[in-house]
């Protein structure tokens, strides 16, 4: 994927006490209006050498009819110079989070589609902030939504922007975002989270970190500052003077630490503890404080989209349980209805290791297996089929519809690959992942990849590959196979008169086998390893050693095998 601009996301924030109002639930603050602009709030895309699977919110989000989720929030947007496409686009995300916060006012958007700055795509955030009765600051639409009440003053609560003449953007709404575009969708869910109040007031003033806005005379902090710890557990708040005064290089230290958690009881309960906030040094104005943090919520996490990064191609159609989470601890009620699961699960590709003990003849018995599918609703089923060499995909029968292994029987000489689905619980189906193709070889005594120093002598064997081996008693006599492969390993013959033999992997022993049997049992697979796709040496040691109730201490070579 090609490497993509910046987008900022957010225009400079007015925080404003209005003038001597009073509402509920607000404290009285001042005689004449306060204004002050910040950082902006941003989300920079960047490129990613993965295709993630995309995020989609529940149907019940963003159809209509029966089985929709109650919309909970009104929230009225005026479009200048939108495409009919990019509305479109701009609705199904203010759709989802009608239905996903709770608020009895109208949240007003004010959204202009023009031309920016190079590389940005957009901008947004709440218009103005306000003081309530807990000394703490709020975004007009949650001040709006926590008093029940009208802000005078403000046609608007949200402020947005999207750059007209960025020529990669993705404007339809199905998730299938190209690897080269930016899903639209995405950014402005992401920056409508910003309008609502998932900021923090965190900035740097002429070298200094400070927080918060007076409101004549004291500084109070906005209620997700109250939130922002220095450790994943135990620590402090940033906002304890005592520790670190506002301005202070201890502040600074701390809060460009990589060290910064948001702490809100929701957000320890969503997520299982205190979720790390994006907090580099330098600090990054506009970024810092206000997303969670990247390698935290990777790409393809489902509360990756409050993250600063945006890659082309990654779709998050939802906000996730930890984002909702943290809404509620700054204020919000939200609306968290499981509704019904469009996402499809997360598969890995299958591996195949060969199967342990076994006897190697026309076929050689393998076993494919997959890590188990994560997936919201919990897996229905899986679907695996075999490709061998260049014929048609047949589907393998498994041992129940869930199974995440089973054995097959490959033919040496052919390639083979498998392929493999996942359908969940609400009828989604994974994308098929596949392994890399292989080619099952297998190696004679008698190949130019297998050597030999000492006394080997070829004797036949009933049974064995080829109906022949080598066979040593002379401790220190070596077999050597050299291959390029992904797996590797020996066939041999068991018996009375068996002994003991050592296996060297690139020169380091790995095993030492134990070859005696009561009777004999000729082409038995005594040895496997995976190794590390690429060239490597087995060898075979005669130690002269044996099984106390062995009569002897030959050791056979009968065949090699390999995934190449």
């Amino acid at each position: 994927m090609r490497k993509a601009p910046f987008i900022a996301t957010a225009v400079a924030l007015l925080l404003t006490v209005q003038a001597g109002t009073v509402l509920a639930g607000e404290r009285h603050t001042a005689t004449a209006a306060a204004t002050r602009a910040v950082d902006p709030v941003e989300v920079r895309a960047r490129d990613l050498a993965a295709r993630l699977r995309p995020i989609m919110t529940q149907p019940s989000l963003v159809s209509s009819g029966p089985g929709t989720a109650a919309q909970t929030a009104d929230i009225q947007v005026t479009y200048t110079n939108f495409s009919p496409a990019a509305q479109a686009a701009f609705e199904a995300a203010v759709t989802v989070w009608e239905r996903r916060v709770v608020s009895s006012r109208v949240i007003r958007v004010d959204a202009e589609w023009k031309p920016l700055g190079s590389g940005v795509l957009g901008s947004a955030g709440p218009t103005f902030i306000h003081l309530h009765q807990d000394n703490r600051w709020y975004a007009t639409p949650l001040s709006e939504a926590i008093c029940d009440c009208s802000r005078p003053n403000t046609p608007f609560d949200i402020e947005a922007s999207f750059n007209s003449t960025f020529s990669n953007w993705y404007l339809q709404t199905d998730g299938n975002t190209p690897s080269d575009k930016y899903d639209f969708f995405t950014v402005v869910l992401h920056e409508l989270g910003h309008g609502l109040g998932f900021l923090s007031s965190f900035r740097s003033v002429l070298g200094q970190i400070r927080w918060g806005e007076t409101a004549g005379g004291p500084t109070y902090p906005m209620r997700y500052d109250q939130h922002e710890w220095t450790r994943a557990t135990g620590g402090n708040q940033l906002i304890n003077t005592s520790l670190y005064p506002n301005g202070s290089q201890a502040l600074r230290t701390q809060a460009t630490d990589g060290s910064v958690f948001f702490g809100g009881p929701n957000v320890v309960a969503a997520n299982g503890g205190r979720a790390r906030l994006y907090a580099p040094n330098p600090w990054a104005p506009g970024s810092s404080n206000s997303h969670f943090d990247e390698t935290y919520f990777p790409p393809g996490d489902e509360n990756a989209l409050m993250t600063p990064f945006l890659s082309d191609g990654e779709v998050i159609h939802d906000p996730g349980p930890v984002t909702l989470a943290l809404l509620r601890d700054i204020g919000w009620e939200t609306s968290d209805e499981p509704g019904d699961d469009v996402s499809p699960p997360l598969v890995s590709p299958p591996t195949t290791t060969f199967l342990q003990p076994q006897t190697v003849g026309a076929a050689v018995a393998v076993e494919v297996a997959w890590q188990a599918a994560e997936d919201e609703s919990g897996i229905a089923s899986y679907s695996l089929q075999r490709k061998k060499n260049t014929g048609a995909w047949t589907s393998v029968s498994l041992p129940t519809p869930t199974s995440t292994s089973v054995e097959v029987d490959l033919a040496p000489g052919s390639t083979y690959r498998f392929r493999l689905t996942a359908t969940d619980s609400a009828g989604n189906t994974s994308a098929p992942v596949m392994n890399a193709a292989a080619k099952l070889a297998r190696a004679h005594e008698t190949a130019t990849a297998v050597s030999y120093s000492g006394a080997w002598t070829r004797v036949a064997v009933s049974g064995a590959n080829g109906g022949y081996v080598r066979r040593s008693s002379t401790p220190t006599d070596t077999a050597t196979y050299s291959f390029a492969g992904s797996e590797v390993g020996f066939v041999s013959t068991l018996g009375p008169n068996r002994g003991i033999a050592e296996l060297r992997l690139d020169g380091a022993l790995v095993a030492t086998i134990d070859l005696y049997a009561p009777t004999q049992a000729a082409a038995r697979l005594v040895w496997s390893d995976d190794v590390a796709p690429g060239s490597h040496v087995v060898e075979v040691r005669v130690t002269g050693d044996a099984n106390p109730s062995s009569t002897g201490d030959r050791v056979d070579v009968d065949a090699f095998l390999a995934w190449k």
